[in-house]
């Protein structure tokens, strides 16, 4: 396991995360403190380093099996696995998409509330410039 350096053995054995790791939960104990902070710094609102890692993975399986496979045999298995990987990527995508929808309708939803405010602005103005 990797060393986190903010953790202390209790009485039980069992790892305890101190106050100062912000990804404690529950697998915080898993995270390295790189990973800890570079969970703090992913953009939440996309999939896009996902679906990025990904494709990644996926062309580094097929490089293998193109290297590395002789017979039917691994063939299959690497196609049961690239299949399986693109069948993840495909969920991603949709799941990817759905979430940029959702940010271009409160978007949308917020600029046609700041444009209305607005406008209410402007009008209670140019009333008060004709009450003087």
């Amino acid at each position: 396991m990797p060393d986190t350096g903010s953790r202390s053995k209790g009485k039980t054995g069992k790892r305890a995360i101190s106050r100062g790791n912000a990804r404690g939960g529950f697998y915080g104990e898993q995270f390295t403190r790189a990973e800890s902070f570079d969970l703090d710094e992913i953009d939440a609102s996309t999939l896009n380093d996902e679906i990025g890692m990904l494709r990644v993975v996926i062309r580094r399986v097929f490089e293998s099996a193109a290297n590395e496979a002789t017979d039917l045999s691994a063939w299959q298995e690497a196609l049961d696995t690239l299949s399986a990987a693109a069948n993840r990527l495909a969920n991603l995508l949709k799941a990817n998409q759905k979430l940029e929808a959702a940010s271009s309708e409160v978007g949308a939803a917020l600029r046609q509330a700041l444009n209305e405010m607005v406008v209410e602005m402007q009008q209670a103005r140019e009333e008060a410039q004709r009450d003087w």
